[in-house]
């Protein structure tokens, strides 16, 4: 069995729920003002928990998403 370390996980999951992010969009499933607000919460969430760093992650490779949410 292979192992990962949590760095490489992470990065995975948000790449992974990024493109899931964007299949659901394409299909209609998500409008992209959903999927930005959905984003813009879990920043704000990570932001008042203290998590800047996560929060920061979150908005690097979500920023198109937020951008949505503000529209």
């Amino acid at each position: 069995m292979q192992t990962f370390d949590i760095p490489d996980a992470v990065l995975a999951t948000i790449i992974l729920t990024g493109k899931l992010m964007e299949a659901l969009h394409r299909s209609g499933a998500l409008p992209e003002a959903q999927g930005g607000s959905a984003v813009k919460q879990a920043v704000d969430q990570l932001d008042k928990t203290g998590n800047e760093k996560a929060a920061a992650v979150l908005r690097h490779y979500f920023e198109a998403w937020l951008q949505f949410s503000q529209t």
